[in-house]
């Protein structure tokens, strides 16, 4: 893992990508933004420490289908996933027994 932990955002709604940029900033934290799965993934480096804040519901690839992008290439990146939408997300990575993690040196 290299350079400093940053929070990764991807969410197509820009007043989201601004709002939660803005709170983690305002907070100390390292943040880029990202408006698809495709950008995050064309810019992402694996190397780099940090964790990801990922809409479930994205225009393109989804938020499910790009965590399912970085576990299948085996990319341990934390992800916390936020949605505009009521009810249960509909989740299937919890299902395969690959729910939420969080290793300990993920943000250190």
């Amino acid at each position: 893992m290299t350079g400093e932990p940053t929070v990764f955002v991807v969410d197509d709604d820009p007043s989201v990508l601004d709002a939660v940029a803005l709170l983690l900033q305002t907070v100390g934290w390292r943040v880029e933004t990202y408006d698809s799965a495709q950008a995050f993934l064309d810019a992402y480096d694996p190397r780099r420490r940090g964790c990801l804040i990922l809409d479930i519901r994205l225009k393109g690839q989804s938020g499910l289908e790009l965590q399912e992008e970085l576990n299948r290439r085996d990319i341990g990146l934390p992800v916390i996933i936020i949605t505009a939408h009521g009810g249960h997300a509909p989740g299937r990575a919890g299902d395969e027994g690959r729910g939420p993690r969080l290793p300990p040196q993920a943000l250190q």
